[in-house]
């Protein structure tokens, strides 16, 4: 497995990426202050118990994730009610819904 780690400067802080190359399926989020931006392979309601703002972005069996510039270039298909909370909707760009997450 490799990881890949990298930082983004977004207008309200640094939020931290983290890209996890596995066998099945790439595992990839984006995580500020106040939450995290993820691939479909992590639950928004497992971070709801959590109290942790979550977002999904969007992707399919033909358009997967496998990147953080992946990541970067989606849109939000759904948000946990702590997410929704900071002001992230489904159809968001990530990259403004990052904005919201990181400080």
């Amino acid at each position: 497995m490799d990881v890949v780690r990298r930082e983004f400067e977004t207008g309200r802080g640094t939020v931290h990426g983290i890209q996890v190359t596995c066998p099945w399926f790439n595992v990839v989020w984006i995580a500020g202050a106040k939450g995290l931006v993820a691939c479909a392979a992590l639950s928004p309601e497992a971070c709801d118990r959590l109290g942790v703002a979550c977002a999904i972005a969007r992707s399919s069996p033909d358009n997967p994730i496998r990147t953080l510039d992946d990541l970067l270039g989606r849109d939000v298909r759904v948000a946990n009610a702590a997410a929704g909370a900071l002001g992230i909707r489904e159809g968001m760009p990530v990259r403004e819904a990052l904005e919201l997450l990181a400080g």
